[in-house]
């Protein structure tokens, strides 16, 4: 059996520089998103209504740019786009700090800024799995998973950070999210350029779409389905429902981190988990059953349980939650085609982006009309009826 060329970049010194800038990313972005659940329920006191609205807004800001994001990737030098938009996601925290320092905090100031980091995602998320192949090709799943461990727990960390505003207040840890974003341009600066060959023609829309038309085409269009209702029904309870409900059920949410935090912990030891064990090979049937049980653990955080009842319901979610996103990766990744293999692993993170920020209004209006806690009852059990629905009528089940 022949032996693999040796590396061109192993493992070593450059990817400790990469998940440095990994986990600070996550950190930061870990803290905004729950920095802007805690500005706007507690801060703010919105109301259910608004709270929907601005996390959605929050949350679909940077879905149009998926695509562009996409193709400058493709013809930028990573490390600089990842220095950029470390710098650049450092931006939204500081003026928020500042608006919280004068007593400027107002809706719209939190909306741009909020979308402002949301538009920059797009952009470094295709550069940093770019630069991921660069230093790993030869190792990608190793790489690819410490890359995962990096994301959600320094995302988990930065979550449980946010609890210290109930005693410093929101300015110093708005400072803080903006100073762990602006180190991760140190970690990237570290990194080794790529030399990238961009192609001189622009790419048509046919092209950019091949992706979409491979899933909708293929079995995958189911697994696409499921992931659409993660992001309309586990989105809407994560961001907007639960926030809503700690507020209503304690009546303040300076405990939002060390309850959201959980469902990433959750996640990391669950692909932790996986990794140990080598895989699963029924992938399909797995993947339904977790998704089953997190219906069933939204379902459970909407029965009045005690606050540390809430926080093993949330660490359990996460942990099924690991199981769907290791194996809907793992099918996405071995159906797709090496042609056009980037842009149908884009419909992946196009599913969760397209139904997020309708998951997160939604959820804003029912809580309105219903209150929290009967709307994360009524999102578990959405998604229950829709994974019933799949495993009846489709192939997945089936799926290895």
């Amino acid at each position: 059996m022949s032996q693999p060329p040796p590396p061109a970049r192993p493992l070593g010194r450059p990817y400790a520089w990469f998940l440095g800038s990994a986990g600070a990313w996550f950190c930061a972005f870990g803290m905004h998103q729950t920095m802007i659940a805690r500005l706007v329920v507690g801060d703010l006191n919105a109301s259910d209504e608004v709270t929907g609205t601005v996390q959605a807004i929050s949350m679909g800001a940077g879905l149009a740019l998926l695509f562009v994001g996409g193709a400058a990737a493709d013809r930028v030098d990573p490390r600089r786009m990842l220095i950029v938009t470390h710098l650049l996601g450092a931006l939204p925290p500081f003026m928020l700090a500042a608006a919280v320092l004068t007593d400027q905090l107002s809706l719209p100031l939190l909306i741009v800024c909020a979308a402002g980091l949301s538009a920059i995602n797009p952009f470094g998320f295709p550069s940093r799995e770019a630069m991921c192949w660069h230093l790993g090709s030869d190792q990608i799943e190793r790489a690819v998973t410490g890359q995962t461990m990096a994301q959600f727990g320094s995302q988990a960390a930065g979550m449980r950070l946010v609890d210290v505003a109930r005693t410093v207040g929101s300015a110093p840890v708005l400072l803080a999210q903006g100073i762990i974003a602006a180190l991760g341009a140190l970690f990237a600066w570290r990194l080794p350029p790529v030399l990238i060959e961009a192609p001189k023609d622009r790419p048509s829309l046919t092209e950019m779409l091949a992706g979409l038309r491979f899933v909708w085409t293929s079995d995958l269009r189911f697994i696409f389905v499921l992931i659409f209702g993660i992001g309309l029904f586990f989105g809407g309870a994560f961001w907007t429902a639960a926030p809503l409900m700690l507020r209503a059920r304690f009546g303040h949410v300076d405990d939002l981190g060390a309850l959201l935090f959980l469902f990433q912990f959750g996640t990391m030891v669950g692909s932790a988990f996986l990794l140990w064990r080598g895989g699963v090979r029924r992938k399909g049937r797995a993947m339904l059953l977790a998704l089953s049980a997190g219906g069933g653990f939204i379902v459970l955080l909407g029965q009045g349980l005690p606050f540390a009842g809430l926080q093993a319901a949330m660490f359990a979610w996460g942990l099924a939650g690991a199981f769907f996103m290791n194996m809907s990766r793992t099918l996405f990744q071995a159906r797709a085609p090496a042609a056009e293999r980037a842009r149908v692993l884009a419909m992946n993170q196009l599913g969760f982006m397209a139904a997020g920020p309708i998951g997160a209004g939604l959820a804003g209006f029912l809580s309105g009309a219903l209150g929290p806690e009967m709307t994360l009852v009524s999102l578990g059990c959405a998604m229950l009826v829709l994974v019933v629905g799949v495993a009846a009528f489709s192939p997945v089940m089936k799926m290895e």
